[in-house]
């Protein structure tokens, strides 16, 4: 057995180093500069400084591409990948800041987001929950399910802007609507039942009515009856004097507010104390309509003592056109 002891050894011309043609084999050691072999088999590898490897094969499995470990990887600094990462296993992660997938993300076990929310822009590309979702508070511009949409939440409402459900748009509804308390209307708009109404019971049907203590025979405008405030008025000082005239209008005006072929009933009652006090005379938005009176002539009389009452049931025939039947009835 040979033993060369040197303390530099270098190739023949002594400007490079030498070739190991058939192998270099070391229990140790220290290289300094550029060491280049076509493949190495080694146990440990420590790097005190940066290594490249400049091979560019494309890894398609943990056992091919330019860099293959078969053991566990510890990495104590960042990690920058410029292309796809692939794991068969369990992702663990300390603290990530960011996820930004071009992608579909799955959690095959859940995803919880302990504080910021989650923002989801788009229908389609949105949140689908194929089971039970419970949710806290949801602010969302479309909602869209094939299932039964159910919020567990018990708030009452009291107006619009209270409740389990708040909706600053409207509704369209394909089919049945029930509510299981009262249901109430807010705003100046008009309730329209195209395949009628039907008022199961276990309570009475109200309607608001308008009082008023200024008699109707004292001036023009106390003889108005502004549908603005319902269809039913009570007068609670006594009309005074003969052939008084009422005027029915609105904020918009009766010719305005119905379309031909509209129908509405208004109910004017007054407290009364003389005979010879009455109305005989109707007027619509001001203008002079005939009326056909029940018992076929207008009232030329008054109730001496407790309510008169005049009903009108108004259809509009054609712009600006009316068939009224009037209706007086006293109490006295």
């Amino acid at each position: 057995m040979s033993r060369v002891r040197a303390n530099t050894i270098i190739d023949q011309a002594g400007s490079a180093g030498p070739d190991f043609p058939y192998g270099f084999t070391a229990s140790s050691g220290t290289v300094t500069g550029l060491l280049t072999a076509t493949s190495y088999d080694i146990d440990d590898l420590n790097v005190g400084s940066a290594a490249t490897i400049t091979a560019t094969t494309v890894s398609t499995s943990t056992t091919t591409g330019a860099l293959v470990v078969s053991g566990g990887v510890g990495i104590a600094g960042s990690v920058f990948i410029g292309e796809n990462l692939s794991v068969g296993g369990t992702i663990t992660y300390e603290d990530v800041t960011n996820i930004d997938s071009v992608g579909i993300v799955t959690a095959n076990t859940g995803l919880h987001v302990k504080a910021g929310g989650v923002t989801i822009v788009g229908v389609t590309t949105g949140l689908s929950v194929s089971g039970v979702g419970t949710f806290g508070a949801i602010t969302a511009t479309t909602i869209t399910g094939s299932s039964v949409l159910t919020v567990s939440d018990t708030t009452q409402s009291t107006t619009k802007d209270t409740g389990a459900i708040i909706l600053n748009g409207g509704i369209g509804c394909e089919k049945n609507l029930n509510v299981g308390t009262a249901c109430s209307i807010e705003g100046a708009g008009i309730a329209t039942f195209s395949g009628g109404m039907k008022v199961g019971g276990g309570n009475g049907l109200r309607e608001k009515a308008h009082i008023q203590t200024n008699p109707w025979s004292n001036s023009l405008s106390s003889g108005d009856f502004n549908l603005d405030y319902g269809n039913i008025f009570l007068c609670t000082g006594n009309l005074a004097g003969a052939a008084s005239t009422l005027n029915i209008t609105s904020s918009v005006g009766i010719n305005t507010l119905m379309v031909t072929g509209d129908c509405l009933t208004v109910t004017g009652i007054t407290s009364v104390n003389s005979t010879s006090s009455y109305i005989n005379t109707l007027h619509i938005d001001h203008n002079a309509v005939q009326v056909a009176w029940v018992n076929g002539s207008a009232p030329t009389a008054g109730g001496g003592s407790g309510y008169d009452t005049y009903m009108f049931n108004i259809i509009k025939t054609a712009n600006l056109a009316y068939a009224v039947v009037g209706n007086h009835v006293k109490t006295s």
